[in-house]
């Protein structure tokens, strides 16, 4: 799984980042979250579903407010609806 340098920086304007010393970091939050919700939900294109991203960008920032004991709370309706849609309604045997 890649996070490519315009999805870090996606993820910088959603979390309003503006310094480049993190980078590395934030990159490997990001590849922690998405892998996360992989393993949950299994997979989704991360640069396609604009849903999933959303929850790997709150959970990224959650991490690194070091604050992620939270999320899976205040993101319960979105997550069990994410997993849905992404299980359920949203993917095809030729996705995986």
């Amino acid at each position: 799984m890649t996070i490519d340098k315009a999805m870090l920086i996606e993820f910088k304007e959603y979390a309003k980042i503006s310094h480049d010393i993190e980078d590395t970091y934030l990159t490997n939050l990001l590849k922690k979250s998405y892998s996360n919700l992989i393993s949950r939900f299994g997979y989704f294109d991360i640069y396609e579903n604009l849903n999933g991203q959303d929850l790997v960008f709150a959970r990224t920032r959650y991490a690194y407010e070091d604050l992620l004991e939270y999320f899976n709370d205040n993101y319960a309706d979105d997550l069990l609806n994410f997993g849905l849609n992404n299980n359920v309604y949203g993917r095809d045997e030729s996705e995986v």
